[in-house]
């Protein structure tokens, strides 16, 4: 019996062992599942994390809630475990051999809690499935909406694209309609602007005429209350501007009284050289009026001839005449007027209202051996010599003619601006003495376009000079040559005022040696306007006479549109008055009238347009509307004979800036002499000249060229003439030869 109880209980240690063992083993799985999903669950957590914070953090949470309840379970297992092994070890050692059964029971209790435990863990095992199956479709719903994002993101750019491809082409359709329309509009307002101020024109002459006898009476009161208190205000104000001018003058007088002695105290080398040129430009003004006086002879001799070939004539049969066509056309000067006037037996005009408010407010001053009569708006005449001439500020007269102008003084200088054609801005300078320095237009692009620049020509001294030319020859009939305008053709007015001049010419000419030089002007065609009619004793033209210079404007903006660089000079001349000077402002201010009217009426550029009065200087021998006339001529190869094309700089500041220290070497100086051309440059005969000295009368500066300039860029702001054999560098803002080189001719 004990041994049947030894091999019993030893039968149910044995089996409690393999219980425990088998216990041991399943917990040992449990652990080894627990741990590869802990490892998969790591590995998604790590990669969840990177792709989204949010939802990785939900994970860890899911993760480490599930860990808890494992941890839980396993300790709760083994705690189980533990009490259970004891329980059994302290049952079979009780009652081992009594409690098989109760093993049994305990073994299959243990079976149940190990099945219950896996359907636990199985449990958990599937919440985190589903976790984690959650967590992936977060994740996928998250790229979801990233690719939607991105999707609406591609779309919003595509359609901003073709929104932005769209407005380009609108634009550029729109442009292409603007610049159409543009064109078509200007087409038409060119075509319709004819006919528009033909048809206004005729109506505005018929209305102005009923309007005129109705308001003329009120009108006469009017101005003549307005004029009188206009008088009064500008004599005040020419009062006061004299005083102002001579007290100006005074000073100016003192300060050169004085540079002038500190001069001669350290330059009396200078001063030598001074005296030698002085002898030789006395030499020179004596042959020159040694010239004078054979001409006035000449004249003198002629004028005998024609008044004893007028005596004949008186006894002739009427139209027959003994004058040829050449010399009814021969100039006549100032002091023949008288003898011309009862040859013809013209009409005399009375003055009109407003110039007889212009003799009232002259005011006259004598200057040394001259004698100026100075007028209101800054209008001149001197009397020098037995000689008058009539200078104005063209700056005023834009100003007139423009609108919106604007006025900048700087020094000594009065700049104009104003707005022109097509969004470009026109500037004019004029000195203190209304001489026209510059002018130029500068267009949207910056591009400037040069009509003249004389200030080198005023910097030097040279402002008072006198071109002395031989007169023309004239090889071309002379319906070719003055072209009356009554008569003519619209393409024979664009045919003259293009043509070139009739003689070549040697150098360009400032504008103010234009419009004193007649001989020089005679080198180029005109345009006789005999058919227009002023006002008795005015300068002022009915609107009736406003159509009779519609074909001349056509003509004139033909020609700018090619070449918006061209100047043409209107010439005013009249014998009307009894007094020489009043027939000299008068034909000065009918000079402006037609200027006027071809800007206001016809768009005729006014930055084109020079005007200059010769009142009765230039007559003409044969009676009639001739010698009340005004006339035009294109003066652009006058101003630049060398170039046709249209001349650009860049815009520098008023006055001009002084030249930087100029420093050649000996390779400079052979460069300049190898690259002048000398074919053009006359030669001036004065003699040896040197450094240090003042630029001689009568030499024109010239700038240097521009393969000059390039490789010496400090003579951009040089000049430079020729005398002989010598080529002298000036520096133009002291009017003072600076360099002296040796010329290759």
């Amino acid at each position: 019996m004990q041994r049947l109880l030894r091999s019993a209980g030893a039968f149910a240690a044995q089996s409690a062992l393999s219980l425990v063992v088998l216990q041991f083993a399943a917990i040992d799985g449990a652990h080894i599942a627990h741990a590869q999903a802990n490892e998969q669950e790591r590995a998604r957590a790590a990669q969840q994390r990177a792709a989204q914070q949010a939802a990785a953090q939900q994970q860890r949470a899911a993760q480490a809630q599930a860990a808890q309840q494992r941890a839980a379970q396993q300790r709760a297992a083994q705690q189980a475990a533990v009490q259970q092994q004891r329980a059994a070890q302290a049952q079979a050692a009780q009652q081992r051999a009594v409690q098989q059964r109760a093993a049994q029971q305990a073994a299959a209790q243990q079976q149940r809690a190990a099945e219950a435990q896996a359907a636990q863990q199985r449990a958990a095992q599937q919440r985190a499935a589903q976790a984690a199956q959650q967590q992936r479709a977060a994740q996928e719903q998250v790229r979801a909406q990233q690719r939607a994002a991105q999707a609406q993101a591609a779309q919003q750019r595509a359609a901003q694209q073709r929104a932005a491809q769209e407005q380009a082409r609108a634009a550029q359709q729109r442009a292409g309609q603007e610049q159409a329309r543009a064109a078509q509009q200007r087409a038409a307002q060119e075509q319709a602007r004819a006919a528009q101020q033909r048809a206004g024109q005729e109506q505005a002459a018929a209305a102005q005429q009923r309007a005129a006898q109705d308001q003329a009476r009120a009108a006469q009161q009017r101005a003549a209350q307005e004029q009188a208190r206009a008088a009064q205000q500008r004599a005040g104000q020419e009062q006061a501007g004299a005083a102002q001018q001579r007290a100006a003058q005074d000073q100016a007088r003192a300060a050169q009284q004085r540079a002038a002695q500190e001069h001669g105290r350290t330059a009396q080398q200078r001063a030598a050289q001074e005296q030698m040129r002085q002898k030789q430009r006395d030499m020179r003004e004596q042959q020159r009026a040694a010239r004078e006086q054979a001409r006035a002879q000449q004249r003198a001799a002629q004028e005998q001839a024609r008044a004893a070939a007028q005596s004949r004539r008186t006894t002739a049969p009427l139209g027959q005449s003994g004058q040829s066509g050449a010399e009814q056309n021969r100039p006549i000067l100032g002091q023949e007027r008288q003898t011309a006037l009862e040859a013809r037996g013209r009409r005399e005009e009375v003055p009109s209202q407003r110039l007889r408010e212009v003799q009232r407010q002259r005011q006259e001053q004598r200057q040394a051996d001259r004698v100026v009569i100075r007028e209101p708006d800054r209008r001149s005449i001197i009397r020098q010599n037995q000689h008058a001439f009539i200078r104005h500020d063209d700056n005023q007269r834009l100003a007139r003619m423009v609108r919106a102008a604007q006025t900048a003084r700087r020094g000594d200088t009065t700049a104009l601006s104003f707005s022109s054609r097509n969004g470009a801005r026109v500037f004019s300078e004029v000195d203190k003495e209304g001489h026209a320095l510059r002018r130029y237009r500068r267009g949207r692009d910056g591009r400037e376009i040069v009509l003249f620049d004389d200030r080198p020509f005023y910097a030097a001294g040279l402002g008072a000079s006198f071109v002395d030319l031989s007169p023309p020859v004239y090889e071309l009939p002379p319906e070719q040559y003055v072209i009356d305008y009554s008569t003519a053709s619209e393409d024979e007015i664009y045919t003259a005022l293009t043509a070139p001049p009739i003689e070549p010419l040697a150098r360009s000419y400032a504008l103010e040696e234009i419009r004193q030089g007649y001989q020089l002007r005679e080198r180029m065609r005109r345009i006789e306007l005999v058919d227009i009619n002023f006002e008795a004793g005015s300068w002022e033209i009915a609107p009736e006479q406003y159509p009779k210079l519609e074909r001349l404007a056509r003509a004139l903006n033909h020609i700018l549109q090619e070449h918006p660089d061209e100047v043409f000079l209107i010439e005013g001349h009249a014998d009307v008055l009894d007094s020489d000077i009043d027939n000299l402002t008068l034909s000065d201010r009918r000079a402006e009238a037609v200027a006027f009217i071809l800007s206001q009426m016809f768009a005729v550029p006014a930055e084109n347009l020079v005007t200059q009065g010769y009142g009765d200087e230039f007559l003409k021998a044969d009676a009639g509307k001739i010698n009340r006339r005004v006339s035009m001529r294109r003066i652009t190869p006058l101003l630049r004979p060398q170039t046709a094309a249209v001349a650009t700089s860049q815009p520098d500041a008023l006055p001009a800036p002084a030249p930087a220290a100029l420093d050649l070497s000996e390779d400079d100086r052979a460069f300049i002499a190898e690259n002048l051309n000398y074919a053009t440059e006359p030669g001036l005969g004065i003699g040896g000249i040197s450094e240090g000295i003042r630029v001689p009368g009568g030499a024109r500066l010239r700038s240097f060229p521009s393969i000059i300039r390039d490789r010496l860029p400090a003579l951009a702001t040089y000049r430079y003439f020729v005398s002989e054999n010598e080529i002298a560098v000036v520096d133009p803002t002291r009017a003072e030869v600076v360099a002296v080189i040796e010329a290759n001719r």
